[in-house]
């Protein structure tokens, strides 16, 4: 130990101040006290600048400059002290260095590449899907360990929370994932009733969310399947269904359709509604995701057009209309969208000046828009449109 406190000692008598830091940081990080080695790194830069290498209150003498690369260099230290964390498996500590770097791309490489083990997946859960460093990575976690019923508990209480890029992310492994265990309940049960469906292997079978899977086996085998019913919990596949809606591929859309089709043969008593407007979860969502697929809304409308009308409550009518405006927009109706919200315009609801705005950006030169922001007393909102129109002349 006085080896090491000897040897500072000589680098001072050779009057070598950055030869005493660098050796501090070697020190500790070949002790792995990763703290001390982002402290000294800030003491480093200091010493660069001319400043005191240690203080409590930066110095008021210290020009723009010296902050900027004060700043810079702290940056630089989060950035290495939080990979040395990372590395090391010390995730939740290591979060605290690595937020204040906005770079999600870094970070997220870094968690991919974290040694996960039994003492620190709760604290690599909490940072990556419930702090949002990488919310993929954490649910497919959650999806592993835990199961399609706490997966679904956990996306309905985080997703208020999380980017539209990750919420589409997370119900996409969600879809993926019921895909994988329908395909292989049916494919157990068909193999073990001995009929000439056994052939169809989960093994053999095409990727999850692929075009065809559970679509054959209701093909090939309706009636073993029917008999067999039901082969995955009925109020998880209704809830999928449902959080599906977030999904945007083409193959997941068609996924969906056959866990509709599929759901629409169980029994009646296991044939959850979900709010309004899909109250018929399997017809309804189908009838959705096929109009997706084939973006055309004519029958999706008709459907939307009956709900709204045979609404019990202006809160319903909301909920038709919001649902019945986001596919067309969807389908790049935006103009139908805004037109089926102002049906509701005299609501004066946040949400709906929200919804209205987010289809203002493709469509601001709708005169409907200007009208009702200005009804409502929105200056911003209607500033903004007006401005995207004339932006949008400029362009022209």
């Amino acid at each position: 130990m006085n080896s090491k406190f000897a040897e500072i000692d000589q680098l001072l008598q050779m009057d070598s101040i950055p030869a005493v830091l660098e050796f501090m940081v070697q020190q500790f990080l070949a002790d792995r006290e990763f703290h001390r080695v982002f402290e000294v790194r800030k003491m480093q830069t200091r010493h660069t600048l001319g400043l005191p290498i240690y203080y409590t209150d930066r110095p008021p003498s210290t020009t723009p400059e010296q902050n900027r690369t004060l700043e810079q260099a702290v940056l630089a230290a989060c950035r290495e002290v939080g990979q040395l964390l990372v590395l090391s498996g010390q995730i939740q500590t290591a979060w605290y260095y690595l937020q204040p770097l906005d770079d999600s791309k870094f970070v997220r490489d870094l968690l991919a590449n974290a040694p996960v083990t039994p003492e620190n997946s709760q604290e690599f859960l909490e940072v990556a899907l419930y702090q949002g460093a990488y919310p993929e990575l954490g649910y497919q976690m959650v999806l592993d360990r835990s199961g399609t019923c706490n997966a679904i508990t956990t996306f309905e209480s985080i997703q208020g929370y999380l980017s539209l890029a990750d919420r589409t992310m997370l119900a996409t492994l969600l879809v993926q994932h019921l895909d994988r265990e329908l395909r292989q309940n049916i494919s157990r049960t068909l193999t073990n009733s001995n009929t000439a469906a056994a052939e169809f292997d989960v093994q053999a079978a095409l990727p999850p969310g692929s075009l065809s899977s559970v679509a054959e086996f209701l093909k090939n085998s309706e009636e073993v399947i029917l008999a067999s019913m039901p082969h995955l919990d009925a109020t998880h596949l209704a809830s999928v269904v449902k959080i599906g809606r977030w999904t945007d591929q083409a193959e997941l859309w068609q996924c969906l359709i056959e866990f509709c089709d599929y759901g629409a043969l169980m029994p009646e008593s296991l044939q959850y509604p979900s709010d309004p407007p899909f109250t018929e979860t399997y017809r309804d969502h189908r009838l959705y995701f096929q109009t997706l697929l084939t973006r055309e809304p004519e029958l999706a409308s008709e459907l939307f057009a009956e709900k709204f009308t045979a609404a019990n409550s202006p809160a319903e009518q909301r909920a038709v209309a919001a649902a019945w405006a986001e596919l067309l927009y969807r389908i790049d109706r935006p103009t139908t969208a805004i037109e089926i919200l102002l049906k509701i315009a005299p609501a004066g609801d946040a949400n709906l000046s929200a919804d209205l705005l987010n289809l203002a950006s493709l469509t601001p030169t709708h005169p409907g828009l200007a009208n009702y922001f200005r009804q409502q007393d929105d200056l911003l909102s209607y500033g903004i449109v007006q401005l995207l129109d004339r932006q949008m002349q400029v362009d022209l």
